[in-house]
């Protein structure tokens, strides 16, 4: 679905914390995601030198945040665009009557 912004403008973490790195695509009910920080060994989860099954939650937790900022994207430019048709078609019936009473 149109442009894909960069992950990190999507999750609420900085630096080495933002463990997703790329979105592979996307629709309202799905999203797929890249990552290869789980390979990296200065992983910030990682504890004697591995990662542990409980941070797989937080990598679902960063894709929720993802998926959810994608889709609040998607219905904030739909809402804008919906606005400025309908301030459009006003400011033109605004226009359309100033100038007809003017006549």
């Amino acid at each position: 679905m149109s442009v894909i912004p960069d992950v990190a403008s999507l999750v609420p973490h900085a630096g080495r914390m933002c463990l997703l790195q790329r979105v592979l695509d996307w629709d309202e009910s799905t999203v797929r995601l890249a990552t290869a920080t789980h390979r990296d060994p200065a992983n910030p989860l990682r504890s004697d030198g591995r990662l542990r099954a409980i941070h797989l939650c937080e990598y679902g937790a960063q894709a929720m945040a993802v998926h959810g900022g994608l889709r609040a994207r998607l219905a904030v430019n739909a809402l804008g665009q919906d606005c400025s048709y309908r301030c459009a078609t006003l400011f033109s019936t605004v226009i359309t009557r100033t100038t007809s009473r003017a006549s």
